[in-house]
């Protein structure tokens, strides 16, 4: 505590080198990442949990030319993008949005506009659009002589049949 005072008297921690700083960011980074669904992670909660300042915190986050609630936010938007995209039907929107920390599904739908252009729900529902159509399972048509044929696709019979004719067997 004493430590973290002094260091924070002085605007820095005590191994204030670029490496050490950037090697923290990361480690601060990857903390960020695997806590973006609570809806607790504040920058105060991130520099308790690195022992750093909430100063320093914010003068780390400097180097990238932002804040860390915008990286925050960020994160999440991320995360909630790629969730409607891939659950599409799944989750409604606000359980999304939840999922990953908002706790306010408009406040939610007005940040994801802004920065995607698109609401949440024409997101989901260009995915939906987007999304190839499931292929149809091959099916057996039966021969005038009664053979079975598996058709992969419509007018296309299998290859192992036509082998057999090119070889002279039964078909």
């Amino acid at each position: 505590m004493v430590q973290t005072l002094a260091e924070e008297r002085l605007g820095r921690p005590g191994t204030d080198t670029p490496t050490a700083a950037r090697m923290l960011l990361l480690r601060i980074r990857t903390y960020i990442d695997q806590h973006l669904s609570d809806r607790d992670l504040t920058p105060d909660t991130i520099a308790r949990a690195h022992h750093i300042s909430v100063r320093y915190l914010h003068k780390l986050f400097e180097l990238e030319n932002i804040t860390v609630s915008r990286w925050i936010q960020k994160r999440r938007l991320e995360h909630c993008r790629r969730d409607l995209a891939r659950r599409a039907a799944e989750l409604t929107i606000g359980a999304v949005a939840h999922r990953w920390g908002f706790t306010s599904p408009s406040h939610f739908s007005r940040v994801f506009r802004a920065t995607y252009g698109v609401s949440p729900a024409e997101r989901r529902n260009s995915m939906v659009l987007a999304a190839p159509l499931p292929r149809r399972p091959a099916s057996i048509s039966l021969r005038p002589n009664g053979d079975r044929d598996r058709l992969l696709e419509p007018g296309i019979a299998d290859e192992s049949h036509q082998d057999r004719q090119h070889l002279g067997g039964p078909h």
